[in-house]
């Protein structure tokens, strides 16, 4: 425990007071009167303590006698919770061991993972990395991902920018505060607005159930900050087909695993990723980055390709590529992102992304049975592109 910087002891007519100052103000947070006890706790707190080593220093500093301990510290605990609600007094994050940490490279961004290392979906293992030096983590280190058993901190005044029965996020001033309204074992994060911390507070033990909602919370996270880099992920599955990537997507059950399978079926076209891939513009031209997340298809991979173009699926009683217009295009590929689109300010973002990577990369729209001749259409379709 710690004070919060943002409030100040004074002295009003010889009555001793902590007051807010800055943000603390702007949250409507109250100043509270304090007793000279008071007084020594906060003075004492002004370096880090626990507890039991702060009541143990309070105790030495009014000499209480062993037979008053007891109350003292009851005394001591029931003000140091009061302070805690008020936000007058704040948790220091418990030191995390270095062996608990681990390091991935996933798109060209560095995550440190901290928490117990059961925590950790092996599913991150492809990514995995280590440094040269000790010096480099801080320096390259782009989110760190903290996993807490800790209760969350009291939530601040904001307000709520999105909810669905998966996932509810509520905006204060300093984060986004994540929900799991269907989760019984992650009681929420905190994801900084910078999108270079977040903590994610978990119930133990670290089963199948945790591991796995954890791993796909550390989703959202990834996302928010992949998409302040001009990063965007879409719901598809993606094959390698003329050294560059295709991405198939459709709603949900239309077929994009079983379309892909076609293609490895008829032409051994190897499939990247089985459920999500991240597109950017690197170097003028569209790219995807392999990522850990791939739905139940289990394939995923951790190199680049250049991004060749979009197939969007639909079902149809016969193969057929159907029309699209410049603006269809745009929309339908905007459609299947499944990026953090919690504000307006996300959503410019994201249409700009999407204005130019679709004048980068083919855009299909092709109704389709499951069948050789579909996987035809769409084949030939693209040959004439490099036939040309």
């Amino acid at each position: 425990m710690r004070q919060n910087p943002d409030y100040l002891l004074t002295r009003l007519a010889g009555v001793a007071y902590l007051l807010p100052y800055g943000q603390m103000i702007a949250s409507q947070r109250r100043g509270i009167q304090l007793n000279e006890t008071g007084v020594v706790i906060w003075e004492l707190l002004k370096n880090p303590l626990e507890l039991p080593e702060l009541t143990e220093l309070a105790a030495e500093e009014f000499q209480i006698s062993p037979d008053d301990t007891e109350e003292f510290r009851q005394d001591v605990e029931h003000f140091v919770f009061l302070l805690k609600a008020h936000g007058i007094i704040l948790e220091e994050p418990a030191p995390v061991l270095e062996e608990a940490c681990r390091y991935l490279d996933i798109a060209g961004l560095i995550l440190k993972l901290c928490g117990p290392k059961e925590a950790f979906s092996e599913e991150f293992a492809p990514f995995e990395i280590s440094f040269d030096h000790p010096a480099q983590e801080k320096c390259y280190t782009d989110q760190t991902i903290v996993v807490s058993e800790d209760e969350p901190p009291l939530r601040e005044n904001g307000v709520y920018l999105f909810r669905d029965p998966q996932l509810c996020v509520y905006e204060t001033l300093d984060c986004y505060v994540l929900l799991f309204p269907s989760s019984s074992v992650l009681k929420e994060a905190r994801l900084a607005k910078s999108g270079k911390r977040a903590v994610f507070y978990c119930t133990p033990p670290y089963d199948d159930t945790l591991v796995y909602e954890l791993f796909h919370a550390i989703r959202i996270a990834f996302l928010y900050l992949a998409e302040r880099h001009d990063m965007y992920a879409i719901h598809s599955a993606s094959i390698l087909y003329r050294e560059k990537a295709w991405l198939f997507s459709g709603s949900s059950g239309t077929g994009k695993s079983t379309h892909t399978g076609l293609w490895n079926q008829y032409y051994h076209t190897p499939v990247i990723n089985g459920d999500l891939n991240l597109m950017a513009i690197a170097d003028g031209h569209a790219v995807i980055y392999g990522i850990p997340w791939c739905g139940t298809s289990g394939i995923c991979d951790t190199r680049t390709y250049e991004l060749g173009g979009v197939i969007l699926l639909k079902q149809d009683e016969t193969n057929r590529l159907l029309p699209l217009s410049d603006d269809q295009k745009q929309l339908f590929l905007l459609q299947r992102l499944i990026s953090p689109l919690w504000n307006k300010s996300m959503m410019r973002h994201m249409l700009s992304f999407i204005e130019r990577l679709s004048v980068r990369i083919s855009t299909f729209r092709l109704g389709c049975t499951i069948s050789q001749e579909a996987v035809d259409v769409i084949k030939n379709e693209i040959d004439k592109d490099f036939s040309a």
